[in-house]
């Protein structure tokens, strides 16, 4: 546990040096339970805890909500993320208090770079990209791209699951918003959540990617409802100028699937030419689409986003459900597929069930020694009955 000292020397840290690539040697606290006379194990597991205090302590970061007031500065979040490798570790004192043993080390600390929002983690995201609703749905009738709901999301899950650190789910059979013009909701219902939760359980999504697309109109409606076929064909051989003009816009919003909380939006939009004849249906994401300028930008706007989406989605947080307690064995739902390695430090994580599903931190600290492609387990320094924890809780990369 961090002592007040600790906590300011972290920040001062911070502050000076920021996240920059560099070495710092620190000093850290841990404590473990003597379990009978087996002090050689409680100082294991109480160095070990105070190993992971020197990787947080580096790795901390401030969020942006801060303000100056009467010179001093105030912190509303602060967020603590392991970035750090920890090594050249030294016990400096050992004390019992009860049957508790409190260590204190120093340890040189690697600290990497990172995300933006402090992140920093090798391992898998799981997420479920659902459907996109239409805001107005008249707006597909030209070119029938009606099944754009379900086709958006097919194309966006692909171009996330380029990120080596995400796996997109394709769900675009399911619809999270109900209504468009209320979306984004800072909060899903349950009874939408659950629709999420696939039989097996290693595809469960940590979070949940939604849309509404806002417009698929054209610039000029009149342009295509000519009802002079030949001055309709006349108006098609002439250039092609921004009556021809056709808009989309879209709504992406990112919502932690456990909580439904939403967590980021933004908004895209674009426009190109459509100069098809009205009558001619291409669908939405067909050869035909596509050889469209309308289509062109669309495929341009939709890799952007794909792009900048990948990032955010994987500088969240990395979590797994535990599936099984033993003592001090821990079995969790992710193995090697998600990037999981012997010798992985994961932070467990209670959930409060009385509460909407929030997670508590339990500052213990598992590591992992057994890894199978599906599944992995790891050891506490004492049993999980002490931190109460217990299946249905979270293994975390924070």
């Amino acid at each position: 546990m961090f002592s007040l000292l600790l906590r300011i020397t972290g920040l001062a840290l911070l502050v000076s040096l920021g996240t920059l690539a560099q070495a710092e040697t620190l000093q850290a606290e841990g404590r473990a339970l003597i379990t009978g006379t087996d002090l050689a194990s409680a100082r294991r597991a109480a160095i070990q805890d105070a190993t992971e205090q020197a990787a947080l302590q580096a790795a901390a970061y401030i969020s942006v909500n801060q303000r100056m007031n009467d010179g001093i500065l105030e912190v509303d979040n602060l967020h603590m993320a392991s970035l750090g490798q920890v090594r050249n570790v030294q016990l400096l004192e050992e004390r019992r208090q009860g049957n508790w043993l409190l260590v204190r080390i120093s340890a040189d600390v690697d600290i990497a770079q990172g995300c933006s929002n402090g992140s920093h983690h090798q391992y898998r995201n799981r997420l479920a990209v659902t459907a996109f609703v239409l805001q107005r749905p008249q707006d597909a009738s030209l070119g029938q791209l009606d099944n754009i709901e379900q086709a958006l999301a097919l194309e966006l899950a692909a171009k996330l699951n380029l990120h080596p650190r995400l796996d997109a789910l394709n769900a675009g059979h399911t619809r999270l918003i109900d209504n468009p013009l209320t979306a984004p909701t800072r909060q899903l219902d349950d009874g939408r959540l659950q629709t999420l939760q696939p039989h097996a359980g290693q595809l469960g999504p940590q979070y949940l990617v939604s849309g509404v697309v806002r417009d698929l109109s054209m610039q000029n409606p009149a342009v295509h409802q000519e009802q002079n076929v030949v001055k309709h064909w006349i108006n098609r051989a002439q250039h092609q100028d921004e009556r021809y003009l056709r808009h989309f816009a879209v709504d992406l919003f990112v919502h932690d699937a456990l909580s439904g909380a939403l967590l980021f939006s933004h908004q895209y939009q674009t426009q190109g030419l459509w100069n098809l004849p009205m009558e001619q249906d291409t669908g939405f994401a067909t050869a035909a689409f596509w050889q469209q300028d309308y289509g062109r930008k669309t495929r341009e706007l939709l890799e952007r986003a794909g792009r900048e989406l990948s990032e955010e989605l994987a500088c969240l947080p990395f979590r797994a459900p535990i599936t099984r307690v033993e003592n001090s064995r821990i079995w969790f739902d992710a193995g090697s597929s998600t990037g999981i390695a012997r010798g992985d430090r994961l932070s467990l994580l209670r959930l409060d069930r009385l509460r909407d599903n929030s997670l508590d931190n339990s500052s213990q600290t598992l590591v992992v020694d057994d890894v199978q492609a599906l599944s992995a387990s790891g050891t506490l320094g004492n049993s999980s009955e002490v931190f109460n924890i217990q299946r249905g809780d979270f293994v975390s990369s924070q």
